[in-house]
């Protein structure tokens, strides 16, 4: 099982919310993120990126709309 990200950070501006993170995990295939409705626990994958990246932008994001979750793959 991996390592789960650290340091995760989220910042939004108009419809745009940027998530930031960081890692120690050594052995990653890459990063699952995840969002779901404020409020609701049923979590949708909208992305897979690389595990080299960071950083992600969501160009979709509702202000107060949406909760974000990043988790490592292997």
């Amino acid at each position: 099982k991996p390592i789960a990200p650290s340091g995760v950070t989220a910042s939004a501006a108009g419809t745009t919310a940027t998530l930031t993170w960081k890692t120690d995990e050594k052995n990653l295939e890459g990063f699952a993120l995840e969002r779901a409705l404020k409020g609701n626990t049923n979590f949708t994958q909208i992305y897979s990126i690389g595990a080299s990246e960071r950083k992600y932008s969501d160009a979709n994001h509702s202000a107060g709309g949406y909760i974000y979750r990043d988790r490592a793959k292997n």
